[in-house]
């Protein structure tokens, strides 16, 4: 009879749960250790921050994050623009363009870049001679020539142009002359009867 009892008492025994069964309810002193060793987390941490910060991150892309207790999550960036290009700097002022910011968004935008050069450039223009330089972004500025030519040159279209002359040969009294009776010559040229304009 005792034997009955016993072999009734076996089958109403259950067998001992594994640790490694998610759908065994363990006691509630077990369960922090296990769960630690699931997911790699400090038994009986509480989660109080998360790292890296998302808004380091623009918002069309994701990051993991690892929290204070070792535990990770994949969330989404909070990021926004905050460099763009190009420069306003590097288009000429009041010129429309279209900036791209470091997260893939783009914006208008309006230069404010000066005009830097300008041409012509005042030495290739007579000495005194008023004109009008346009800059590198369409601005105009009035200007004065500043090119400067050598004794017997003269300045006329923004080149130094050699002075030329003529010679008239004359008779004196009771002479004759023969042949040309002028002569165009550049300044310090000697004519053909050895005169000189100087």
């Amino acid at each position: 009879m005792a034997l009955h009892i016993l072999y009734l008492i076996a089958l109403a025994v259950p067998p001992a749960p594994s640790l490694l069964d998610h759908n065994v309810l363990l006691p509630a002193a077990f369960q922090p250790a296990v769960l630690a060793a699931r997911v790699g987390v400090i038994a009986g941490c509480t989660v109080s921050s998360w790292s890296p910060d998302s808004a380091t991150v623009c918002s069309n892309q994701t990051l993991t994050q690892t929290s204070n207790c070792g535990s990770n999550r994949l969330v989404a960036g909070t990021g926004t623009d905050t460099t763009w290009s190009p420069d306003p700097n590097s288009v000429c002022n009041g010129s429309s363009f279209t900036q791209t910011g470091n997260c893939g968004n783009t914006r208008s935008a309006t230069g404010t870049k000066p005009d830097a050069t300008w041409s012509p450039d005042p030495g290739t223009v007579c000495n005194g001679q008023a004109f009008t330089q346009t800059g590198d972004c369409g601005g105009s500025l009035g200007s004065s020539g500043t090119l400067t030519c050598s004794t017997g040159y003269t300045c006329a279209s923004g080149s130094c142009h050699i002075n030329q002359f003529t010679l008239a040969y004359i008779a004196g009294s009771n002479g004759s002359v023969t042949g040309t009776l002028s002569q165009p010559v550049n300044y310090g040229t000697d004519g053909n009867s050895g005169y000189r304009h100087a």
